[in-house]
Order: structure tokens, then sequence, then C-alpha cells
């Protein structure tokens, strides 16, 4: 069940007003309010797209953790960002500049 008071003062934070925030995520005004009041759930769809636009994660506004962002953890990390850090780690930083260049 979503947080309806996390998506309230995620989209007050944000300046966002109902209406604002629907034609963001492609809804109605009114859906808004009923998922800040807790009168009906959004989809899986719709929590991802909310997650996305605050940039919280979908466990935070299902209230799962109190903490807006994941943790970052190595079984969470591309090859891409394990390879940056591993050459951060052996002091090479170029190397490290090299392939997050390279990567885009």
């Amino acid at each position: 069940m979503l947080r309806g008071d996390r998506l309230r003062a995620m989209r007050h934070r944000k300046g966002y007003t109902h209406e604002q925030l629907a034609e963001q995520l492609g809804l109605n005004a009114k859906q808004i309010w009923r998922y800040e009041s807790g009168k009906t759930d959004p989809s899986g769809a719709v929590v991802t797209r909310i997650a996305r636009l605050f940039e919280v994660s979908t466990d935070f506004l299902l209230g799962l953790t109190d903490e807006p962002v994941a943790a970052m953890l190595e079984n969470n990390l591309s090859d891409e960002e394990r390879s940056v850090i591993t050459a951060m780690r052996q002091g090479d930083r170029l190397a490290a500049i090299r392939l997050i260049v390279t990567e885009s």
C-alpha cells in the first residue's frame, strides 16, 4: 500500500499542485488526491513512475524502508560500475575516468 503521506510530502517539497503532479504522471488530479488520502492504491507501473519522478525507491513509497534512496550494495552494481570502483580502489583515477567517459 502506497504511503500517501510520503507522496504528499514529496509533492509539497517539489511545489507541485495535484494538477501538476497528475500531468507529470499522466493521471487525473483527483487520482493523486485519492492516493494521498489512502482511498485507492496506484498500480505498480504508477508507483514506478512516481519513484522515478521523485528519485526515490519504490520501497520508500510503499513504507518498506525509511530511506528514500536504496543503499548501494555490491550486488546492485553493474559490471561497468564495478570496473570504475575497482580502478579507483587501485588508485588509477585516470582509468576510472576513461571507463566513465567511454560508457556513455
